[in-house]
């Protein structure tokens, strides 16, 4: 198995019937990483996610996927990835890096990395929809 995003710069995600891409909003496309993120490891809180400290595994696990998902599958450029995570553009880097190779070795890690795709793609339609109606 394969993981489908194998390189770091996907071609960006098609627009949706609105016109909207998940690139054009690095912060929705944030929280909705985020919520995917708790929903899976009900563990790693927010304020870990996020802050200076790498954190145990799991944290830096799931940051790291957070990471790949923004600046891979979602295509939002590296630098708004960084800023976004509060990190370096390297640490950015490293972690497509790492998840990448880590599918590359492990077919149950791509398909994780997928699950946490579509469910991100999911959850990111759902917080624009709601964005979109109470607009």
């Amino acid at each position: 198995m394969t993981l489908r995003h194998l390189h770091p710069w996907p071609e960006p995600a098609a627009l949706d019937d609105d016109g909207f891409q998940a690139a054009q909003d690095p912060a929705l496309v944030l929280e909705a990483v985020r919520e995917v993120l708790q929903g899976v490891f009900p563990t790693v809180t927010e304020r870990c996610l996020f802050e200076a400290e790498r954190g145990n595994q799991a944290v830096s696990w799931a940051r790291q996927c957070g990471m790949y998902l923004m600046a891979g599958p979602l295509a939002v450029n590296v630098s708004q990835t960084a800023r976004s995570w509060r990190r370096d553009r390297a640490t950015v880097l490293h972690a497509v890096r790492l998840v990448q190779r880590e599918c590359a070795e492990r077919p149950a890690t791509c398909q994780f990395i997928s699950f946490l795709e579509a469910q991100t793609i999911a959850s990111l339609g759902r917080l624009h929809l709601h964005r979109n109606e109470a607009a």
